[in-house]
Order: structure tokens, then C-alpha cells, then sequence
């Protein structure tokens, strides 16, 4: 038996690859099946600097990045990416913040990071369908490219 998304009937077709970056098990696990029901190929990241690195080695359609990591924030590994896609020619990777709080303080903190949106959690499967249609619909998934993927210069982690 296959467990190819090509295999199951009624499958949604490719949208594209998204970075998951979550460090709590069951959420990850949660937020990966919806993604993979969705149509994405997922990539985890489970800290601040996991994620900065992933996303300067290759490109992602969507990052879905949690607010409260370890080692760095969301919200500081989201402003380390966005230094490096400001110094590289190439189009900004989408950016969704993804938080337990539903206060304004800290989806503000998230866009004014530089994340693109906002998604709460829990959040309900039409919740993330319905975000991944804004930012990676099917019919462009895989159209965003980089010609090389950008680079950290003069930062460390």
C-alpha cells in the first residue's frame, strides 16, 4: 500500500514546499498531516536557528513560523531572514506567524517582524486552507525562485 498523496482519490494536487517552523510535538504533528492533506511538501524546523538556516540553504513557497521558540524567537529569526532576502535579489517568502495568543500585541509584533499574516492556533483545517490560498495557491506554487538562495553576511548565530 502507497502512501504517495498521488495514490489517495480525491487528493488535492501539488501546491508546494512549506517550512514548518514549531518546536511542540503535537502541533508539529498536527500542522504537517493538514499541510501533507493540503498538497505541500513539509520541511520542520524546531528553533529560531534551525529555521534561519533552512530557509537561507533553500527556497520555501510559505514559512509558517511559530512565535514562541527556543534559542530564537519567530520573531527574531523572522527578522534575520528578512535582512538577508533585503541584501538578495530575489522576491520575500511568505511569512505566516503562527501564535496561541490572539491579543493584538503579539500578532503585531509578527508583522512588524516582517511576517506577512497571522494564523492562530488551534486553528481549523479551513482556517489553514484558506491561508495557504492566499499565499501559495495551486496554480503558482513552485513559481517563486531564487537565483541563488540568500546569505547571512556579517550576521552570526
Amino acid at each position: 500500500m502507497s502512501n504517495s498523496l498521488e495514490d489517495v482519490p480525491g487528493a488535492l494536487p501539488k501546491r508546494g514546499h512549506v517550512l514548518l517552523v514549531e518546536d511542540d510535538e503535537p502541533s508539529a504533528i498536527y500542522a504537517t498531516a493538514a499541510l501533507r492533506h493540503f498538497g505541500c511538501e513539509v520541511s520542520l524546523a524546531r528553533d529560531g536557528d534551525e529555521a534561519v538556516n533552512a530557509a537561507m540553504d533553500r527556497h520555501f513557497d510559505v514559512i509558517l513560523m511559530d512565535y514562541h521558540l527556543p534559542i530564537r524567537s519567530g520573531v527574531e529569526a523572522t527578522t534575520l531572514i528578512r535582512m538577508a532576502e533585503a541584501q538578495a535579489i530575489g522576491q520575500a517568502t511568505p511569512i505566516v506567524g503562527l501564535t496561541a495568543s490572539s491579543c493584538g500585541p503579539e500578532r503585531d509584533e509578527c508583522l512588524k517582524a516582517g511576517m506577512d499574516d497571522v494564523l492562530f492556533k488551534p486553528f481549523f483545517l479551513a482556517d489553514m486552507l484558506q491561508m495557504l490560498d492566499r499565499w501559495v495557491p495551486v496554480q503558482h506554487a513552485g513559481s517563486r525562485t531564487f537565483s541563488d538562495p540568500p546569505k547571512l553576511t556579517g550576521l552570526s548565530l
